[in-house]
C-alpha cells in the first residue's frame, strides 16, 4: 500500500506568527512588499529584546545598589546598638564604682584619724585594728583595679584641670608653683574616664604683700 503525501497548505509555509505576524502564501512572501514588512517586524522585535535587556541590566544595578545600601544601614544600627549596650554597662559600672570609692574614703579617714593617737596600753589593740582595716582597703582597691578602675596620680604631680579639682591655693616656697601640693581626696578613672576628680591644694606664687605698719 503506497504511502499518500500528507496535503500541503500553503500558509502554513513558515511560522510568521513568531513575528507577529499572520501566515501568508509563497506567492505573497515572494513580493518585495512583504520583505519589507518582514524586515520592519524583525528589527521591531529585535528592538524590544534591546529595550528589556537594557531594563534588566538596570533592574540588576537597581537591586545591588539597594542591597548594599541596605548593608551599609544595617551594619550602623548594629554599631549603634552595641555602643549603647556598651555605654549601658558603662554606666552601670560607673554607678557602682562611685558607691565603692565612698567606702574606700571611709577606710582612708579611719587610718588618719588614727596615726599618733595609740598610746602603750592600747598600742597593740589598735595596730592590729589598723593592719585589718588597711587589709580590707587594700582588697578593695585591688577588686576596683581588675575593674580597670585606677587611682589618679595627684601628690607631687603638675595641676591638670582635667584630673584634678583646686579646693584651695597655698603659697611653699619648697614646691613647684602650679603643682599639687595637698590631696584632700584621691580620684579615680574607669577605662580612662574619669570617675572623680582628685580634690587637692595647688601650689601658688608667695604673696609679696607685707602687713602695713602700725
Amino acid at each position: 500500500m503506497s504511502r499518500q503525501p500528507p496535503p500541503t497548505n500553503e500558509t502554513d509555509a513558515t511560522p510568521l506568527s513568531l513575528l507577529g505576524l499572520p501566515n501568508f502564501s509563497t506567492d505573497v512572501m515572494q513580493t518585495p512588499e512583504f520583505t519589507s514588512m518582514l524586515l520592519l517586524s524583525t528589527l521591531g522585535m529585535a528592538t524590544a529584546v534591546g529595550i528589556a535587556l537594557v531594563q534588566t541590566r538596570r533592574l540588576r544595578t537597581l537591586q545591588q545598589t539597594m542591597s548594599q545600601r541596605y548593608s551599609v544601614q544595617l551594619a550602623q544600627i548594629e554599631s549603634r546598638l552595641k555602643r549603647d549596650a556598651v555605654e549601658a554597662k558603662g554606666a552601670g559600672v560607673r554607678a557602682v564604682a562611685t558607691d565603692m570609692l565612698g567606702v574606700v574614703d571611709n577606710f582612708d579617714r579611719a587610718l588618719k584619724a588614727a596615726e599618733g593617737t595609740e598610746t602603750a596600753k592600747t598600742k597593740t589593740a589598735l595596730q592590729s585594728l589598723l593592719k585589718g582595716v588597711q587589709m580590707t582597703r587594700t582588697g578593695l582597691l585591688d577588686a576596683l583595679h581588675k575593674h580597670n578602675i585606677q587611682q589618679i596620680p595627684a601628690l607631687g604631680t603638675k595641676f591638670d584641670p582635667n584630673l584634678h579639682e583646686a579646693v584651695f591655693q597655698y603659697a611653699d616656697k619648697k614646691l613647684e608653683v602650679g603643682s599639687v601640693g595637698s590631696v584632700v581626696l584621691e580620684g579615680y578613672t574607669w577605662n580612662d574616664r574619669v570617675l572623680r576628680a582628685s580634690k587637692v591644694g595647688v601650689v601658688s606664687e608667695p604673696s609679696d604683700d607685707k602687713p602695713p605698719k602700725k
